[in-house]
C-alpha cells in the first residue's frame, strides 16, 4: 500500500467504526472486487471518481479488519452470505 492510502487509511480509521455494518455502498464494492473488477471498472460502473471507490474500499477494509483486497473479498462473500 503506498504512503498516501496508508494515511487516508489511518484517518478514515479514526472515524470508521470496525463493528460497523458494511454501508450499502460497501457490499455493492465488495461483491464487484469479487467478480474481479478494478477500482477504475467498479468507479465507470457506480459513476464514481476512483478515488471514491478507494475510499469506500478503505473503509470496507477496517470494518471487515483485513488488509487486502482478497481478503477482504473472502470475508466479504462470508458476511455477506
Amino acid at each position: 500500500m503506498g504512503r498516501v492510502a496508508e494515511i487516508v487509511g489511518e484517518l478514515i480509521g479514526q472515524v470508521v467504526d470496525p463493528e460497523q455494518d458494511l454501508s450499502h455502498r460497501e457490499i455493492e464494492v465488495v461483491r464487484l472486487l469479487a467478480e474481479g473488477r478494478s477500482n477504475r471498472a467498479i468507479a465507470e460502473a457506480f459513476y464514481l471518481s476512483e478515488a471514491t471507490v478507494k475510499t469506500h474500499l478503505v473503509r470496507a477494509y477496517r470494518k471487515l479488519r483485513v488488509g487486502n483486497r482478497a481478503a477482504a473479498v473472502r470475508r466479504g462473500l462470508l458476511e455477506l452470505t
